[in-house]
């Protein structure tokens, strides 16, 4: 009987797909990437979480362009994946030794424009970066 063993670069990627079928509901969708399979970006990160919002402006009745009732709304979503990793490390002693999630990890807003999903803004070590 051969065994198979998973090392935790697996198990985080297949815990990653997991969780972007998970939320791959309604109007938001969330994708997370680490840095094996990061798309290419300018961003310093070890792992991206990339949260897709549709109906911002709808859902909270706010007119486009303003950044207060959305930053509430992001800062809860950020707070929802922030709370799944850091879950997850704690299945991941190599990781939760090595990442800071502070430092390592980005938390990207995205919306959608024409065929493809702009950056609104990004979290990254508490603070909100925004695109202008």
């Amino acid at each position: 009987m051969e065994i198979f063993s998973v090392t935790e670069e697996m198990w985080l990627a297949l815990r990653f797909e997991i969780r972007s079928l998970e939320c791959s509901i309604g109007s938001r969708t969330v994708t997370w990437y680490s840095r094996s399979t990061i798309p290419e970006s300018n961003l310093k990160a070890e792992v991206i979480c990339g949260i897709y919002v549709a109906d911002t402006e709808e859902s909270l009745g706010t007119p486009r362009n303003s950044r207060g009732k959305e930053l509430e709304y992001y800062k809860e979503l950020v707070a929802v994946e922030r709370a799944f990793f850091e879950s997850l490390l704690e299945e991941l002693p190599e990781h939760k030794a090595r990442l800071n999630i502070d430092r390592d990890v980005i938390f990207e807003i995205l919306k959608p424009v024409g065929w493809s999903p702009d950056r609104t803004c990004y979290f990254q070590g508490g603070e909100v970066f925004w695109d202008e």
